[in-house]
């Protein structure tokens, strides 16, 4: 189980980079489905003040991003790759190692 954390960590390390371009998110399509699927799930989980959202696999931390912007909730995201998690710090919000979810309490 390591030795597969370890190279799934690698694998998105190494796609950090250009993961969001390669992904499209700034075409006008994908920011539309973005959009009613933020919607949606705002919805459904009735997210509202005072809310509490831990995504993991938060990769680069675009849809944290997304979703902090429709719901003024708690939002922190999860992820095994490093320089994932370094991109989505930089895009604001909470965004932590799988190591310190035991700190959180949920």
């Amino acid at each position: 189980m390591i030795a597969r954390e370890a190279r799934e960590r690698e694998a998105f390390d190494t796609m950090a980079e250009n993961y969001e371009g390669d992904l499209s998110f700034d075409r006008l399509p994908a920011k539309r489905k973005i959009e009613r699927t933020t919607d949606a799930f705002v919805r459904y989980c009735g997210l509202g003040p005072g809310s509490r959202v831990l995504e993991i696999g938060c990769g680069s931390g675009f849809m944290t991003s997304v979703l902090a912007k429709k719901v003024p909730a708690s939002l922190i995201g999860c992820d095994i790759s490093l320089k994932m998690l370094q991109l989505a710090r930089g895009g604001g919000g909470n965004h932590i190692r799988p190591d310190e979810l035991s700190l959180l309490a949920f």
